[in-house]
């Protein structure tokens, strides 16, 4: 009944962060998540440090982790 778990590929210069206990909406958390799109990891890590909205703080979380 559940969906097939594929595998997504990443390439070697891009990461993959999911996190799946986050208490928010889809939409507050897709405007952070286009804000740091296709940024690279130091200017992602700078827009998120520096945003206003509370969700920022827990996606640099879920970034800083996915980032090592």
């Amino acid at each position: 009944m559940s969906k097939s778990k594929d595998a997504r590929r990443v390439e070697a210069n891009e990461a993959l962060a999911i996190c799946h206990s986050i208490r928010t909406s889809p939409r507050k958390l897709n405007l952070v998540a286009q804000s740091i799109r296709g940024l690279n990891a130091s200017k992602a890590v700078a827009e998120l440090s520096f945003s206003k909205k509370r969700i920022a703080k827990v996606a640099f979380g879920s970034f800083a982790v996915s980032n090592c």
